[in-house]
């Protein structure tokens, strides 16, 4: 597939991954029992860590009851211009004061049409000591990330909480991706960036309430010197720069679905709903892409 065509399928299917994200977005919020006022969220910060296993490893204790641990946020790894060479890298958010349900974001990688060859073979977002969306108790984290291998940028990812959200206290921090890369055959070596697509981060917190870049999330990914990799080089010297935050918002509250008891028949039926108009805006999107492209 020609990165023409990706970009025609993504702006087709992107009806359907919206519309399956919003339903996310939109009714898997039970939040807390008997508390589903939507407090002051952020600064919150959405981070790429080059090396998610330096000391202490980004990783989530997964009893219900305790935070995640982030480590120092890596700027940059190095790498040996080898085909066949992996490396991991997480996408992380912070600063979390009201919980986190779901978010959907793009990711600018430099893919095998870049000097530096790679291609995402592998992701994990629903991982108990992994990723902060399957830390609650009755956690039904679903992915609706592309799949892969990805081989052409950007990679689109998308996580939502279908029953029982991360609520604050005690959940600040975690990952919400683990991504693998591999380089290929003829790498240049140089440095590169990661990035996520400006204008495509959203996060959702336990009440529903969706934030976004201009709406008090800050980012720290190659465009502020984060997120940087060195192939067959050093690493340039230095930490991530500090954050500027942006002040902290949100867009309207959701409907309240939530009870002592659980969630209502409607809220079911309204889930039930929205996922079979997503599927349906997926398949419909496919089939035209596919007909547009056979021509």
């Amino acid at each position: 597939m020609t990165a023409t065509r990706k970009t025609l399928l993504l702006a087709t299917l992107g009806v359907g991954l919206s519309a399956a994200a919003l339903t996310l977005l939109a009714l898997a919020q039970p939040g807390r029992s008997g508390d589903n006022t939507a407090h002051a969220e952020g600064p919150i910060i959405i981070a790429i860590d080059m090396d998610p296993f330096n000391t202490p490893t980004n990783t989530c204790p997964g009893d219900h009851v305790h935070d995640c641990t982030i480590g120092t946020i890596e700027r940059c790894v190095s790498v040996p211009a080898v085909a066949g060479t992996t490396f991991a890298m997480d996408a992380l958010v912070l600063g979390l004061s009201n919980g986190h349900s779901s978010w959907i974001w793009h990711l600018a990688f430099p893919d095998t049409a870049s000097p530096a060859n790679l291609t995402m073979t592998a992701w994990a977002e629903t991982a108990p000591l992994v990723n902060l969306i399957e830390q609650s108790l009755g956690s039904v984290p679903v992915s609706t990330s592309e799949v892969v291998p990805d081989a052409l940028s950007p990679h689109t990812a998308s996580a939502g909480d279908l029953s029982s959200s991360e609520t604050t206290p005690p959940w600040t921090q975690g990952v919400e991706s683990r991504m693998t890369f591999q380089v290929g055959a003829g790498a240049t070596p140089g440095l590169y960036g990661f990035s996520f697509v400006p204008g495509t981060y959203d996060v959702a917190d336990e009440n529903g309430v969706v934030y976004s870049t201009t709406t008090g999330i800050t980012v720290l990914d190659s465009t502020v010197g984060c997120g940087l990799l060195a192939v067959g080089i050093p690493c340039p010297q230095g930490p991530c720069p500090a954050p500027t935050p942006v002040p902290a918002g949100g867009v309207a509250e959701l409907p309240d679905v939530a009870s002592d008891s659980g969630w209502s028949t409607g809220a079911y039926a309204g889930l039930a709903g929205g996922l079979a108009a997503a599927v349906l805006a997926l398949t419909a999107g496919a089939w035209y892409a596919r007909r547009r492209w056979i021509r």
